[in-house]
């Protein structure tokens, strides 16, 4: 088999990962999806064009209630649930970085939009590769959690510079 998900190597990347590390473990899932979901609702604000915060709040209170709710029929995971997920995450962020790095960027810069930097710099950063290298491996949930960061500074500045 090419490719083996019970592999040590495979079975310490999923294991070290920020997000799929807790599922593979069986932690309860439940807290890392409601963090997941405020953290939507908290990103979604920077796209709200309405009059203020709570009148955002009022307005997105139902799903983010919904959403909240739905958290409490999760159960915990396992290694065998988790690694799938994780490759599946790693090909389709590796698709989103390419889209970002080979397609987006370039038209931006053909179009002198102020953003082309920050879409290729983004695109360069989630590309998957990083996290494979043998000593950058137990620092894993570090690289994780500064893409992320680096991903929400993008939506927020393009939130707030945005016309209209």
């Amino acid at each position: 088999m090419p490719f083996d998900m019970g592999h040590p190597y495979i079975r310490r990347h999923v294991e070290g990962h920020l997000v799929f590390g807790p599922l593979s473990r069986g932690d309860p899932v439940r807290p890392v999806v409601a963090s997941v979901i405020v953290a939507g609702f908290v990103a979604g604000y920077g796209f709200w064009e309405g009059e203020g915060f709570l009148v955002y709040a009022r307005e997105a209170w139902g799903p983010f209630a919904g959403m909240l709710a739905a958290t409490a029929f999760l159960k915990g995971g396992s290694y065998e649930r988790a690694a799938p997920f994780w490759l599946g995450f790693k090909a389709s962020m590796g698709c989103l970085a390419l889209f970002f790095a080979g397609l987006m960027a370039p038209i931006l810069f053909l179009q002198g939009k102020d953003d082309a930097w920050a879409a290729l710099f983004l695109g360069l950063v989630w590309l998957p590769g990083v996290e494979f290298i043998p000593w950058v491996l137990p620092r894993q949930k570090y690289v994780t959690a500064a893409r992320i960061l680096l991903f929400y500074l993008w939506l927020l500045g393009y939130a707030v510079n945005s016309p209209g």
